[in-house]
This record gives structure tokens, sequence and C-alpha cells, in this order.
């Protein structure tokens, strides 16, 4: 069984491996930003960048996601003249956000004398072909989650060292069995006009 890819024992490693991969991505998207080390003073100082608030969409976090938050994201792509023809970015929300979403309606149907019920937006991909990612991971804090979109050209994600796996009996613990894992990477935000933190509320209502 230990030497199954397909056991419980290697499927529970394995994710635990995706959620740590998932959690230095969040962790990234707005961290300090390193730009090297000054030694004008004489301390050899590291200087850090901070996620610029520019880059935010309702910080604070005063209402729940809409589709109106997801243009306004858009809306600042374009301000910052990000080409969204040559890449599509990703929305990443959490499970709340997803259900504000899918309990709204958008107009799609454009012929205002028939009866028909508004369509509800496809959440797999926003209407214009965004994908949507949901997560339980996100930072969720006063009942304001922190969600993201970005293009992937934004995140660099660097693999330092390749996911490594070894099985092995433990005599000194009544043979038991032992899974060693290891794992090396790191992501970081290369442009930060490319990666917009959108704040929503949990506790407000749509």
């Amino acid at each position: 069984m230990f030497g199954n890819p397909n056991s419980w024992i290697f499927r529970n490693v394995n994710a635990r491996y995706k959620r740590q991969q998932e959690d230095i991505c969040i962790d990234a998207f707005d961290a300090d930003v390193s730009e090297g080390f000054d030694d004008s003073n004489g301390d050899f100082s590291e200087t850090l960048v901070s996620f610029p608030s520019t880059q935010i969409i309702d910080s604070g976090g005063s209402d729940v996601m809409t589709y109106d938050k997801y243009l306004d994201a858009l809306e600042l792509f374009r301000e910052n003249n990000v080409d969204l023809r040559s890449e599509t970015p990703v929305l990443l929300i959490g499970p709340r956000q997803h259900r504000d979403l899918q309990d709204q309606n958008k107009l799609i149907n454009f012929d205002f004398v028939s009866d028909r019920n508004l369509e509800k937006i496809q959440i797999e991909g926003m209407p214009d072909g965004t994908p949507v990612i949901v997560s339980t991971r996100l930072d969720l804090s006063n009942s304001v989650r922190d969600c993201y979109i970005w293009l992937p050209s934004g995140m660099m994600y660097v693999t330092e060292e390749d996911f490594y796996q070894s099985v092995s009996t433990r005599n000194d613990r009544n043979d038991a069995t032992q899974i060693h894992t290891e794992h090396a990477s790191g992501v970081v935000r290369l442009y930060e006009e490319k990666v917009i933190k959108i704040e929503c509320s949990e506790v407000a209502t749509a």
C-alpha cells in the first residue's frame, strides 16, 4: 500500500504539498518586495517595497464581492496600461465571494421587450472568459476577505528543489512507516500594476 502512489497516505501528503504551494502564492501577492541592499549608510540595510494602496479595490472591505468590483479591477488594469488582449487575468476568491457572485444577476439579454429571465453569471469563468479560482486559504481579518486578480506575467514562481518523496521504516518506532517529503520554492511579485487586491466583506449584504 505504501508503495502505491494512489494510496491514501500519498494522496494526503501530496494534498498537503499543494496546500503549501497555494499558501506561498497567496502570501506573495501583497507581500513586501525586496529591491536589494543599500550600504550607503554603512548598515547594509534591505530596501523593501510595500504593496501599493492604489492597487486595492474597496480598501477596508465595506461591500461584498460584486461584478462591479471585477469591472473596477479591469478598469484599473487598463489605467496601468496593461494589455488585456495578450494575457487573461485570473480571479482568486473565497467561497463566500463565489456565492455573492452567484446571487447577482447580470443582464446579457438585450431584448428588453421579452420577459425572459436574466441569466446567472457562469462562475466557472467570468462572462469575458476570465477564469475563477475558489480557495479557502485566503486571509480573513475582521470579516474582510482578501481576494486577488492578477496576470500570470505579474508573478514569478521559482522551484529551488523539486518535489521529492521517500518511504522508510523506523526501527526505533516499532517499525512505523515514515514518509519524508522535501520541496523548496518561492514566489515574487514582478509587476505591481499586474496584481490587484479586492477586499470583500463577509458580513455585509449585497
